[in-house]
């Protein structure tokens, strides 16, 4: 089976890849008022208010950092429901062989289904329709979308409500910013 692999807070993760319609750059989100913290906001998918859960929160208790490398991934959740899942780094795809994996030995992460080891590197292997989202659907009201979005999906003027801008290119993974002359600085 083929998993797309992202970190979060320096671990490694994978999703099976047939669950992820799209890799998406970091958008700036609208916040939803009462939301649970790992809700990072709603995104305008294709002109549809999508909710985005922060997956670094979800699996590491911190946020994400909006890095340039900061990606959203549209996966398709139990019941057919689509979520955007945010994580710090979306890297590359992994071919997992029947048997390959070990059992997780993680009985209070009931999403973690095996743990692969290559490389002295440690990849776990997620079930998306079991990661704890249902907090995360009963706020994000995406039946509304005549909520306002338009600026949501990458307008240069700022909504007086949309949330914290999420730069996808102000700062690199190594903490590099962007300057005054467009090039990054160390």
């Amino acid at each position: 089976m083929l998993y797309l692999a992202f970190k979060a807070a320096g671990g490694r993760f994978a999703l099976p890849a047939r669950d992820v319609s799209e890799v998406t750059p970091l958008v700036r989100l609208s916040l939803v008022p009462g939301a649970p913290p790992a809700l990072a906001g709603l995104m305008n998918h294709r002109g549809t208010a999508l909710p985005v859960a922060d997956l670094t929160l979800l699996l590491c208790g911190r946020a994400s950092r909006p890095l340039a490398s900061t990606r959203i991934m549209v996966t398709v959740v139990c019941g057919g429901r689509v979520i955007g899942l945010m994580a710090e780094r979306v890297f590359r795809t992994v071919a997992v062989e029947t048997g390959q994996a070990l059992a997780p030995d993680a009985a209070g992460a009931p999403f973690i289904t095996g743990v692969l080891t290559r490389d002295d590197d440690i990849l776990q292997l997620l079930d998306p329709a079991a990661l704890p989202l249902s907090e995360i659907f009963a706020h994000a009201h995406p039946e509304h979308p005549e909520a306002d979005l338009q600026h949501v999906a990458g307008s240069s003027a700022p909504a007086a409500d949309a949330g914290p801008a999420w730069p996808d290119t102000d700062i690199r993974e190594d903490g590099a910013k962007r300057g005054e002359n467009g090039g990054f600085a160390p």
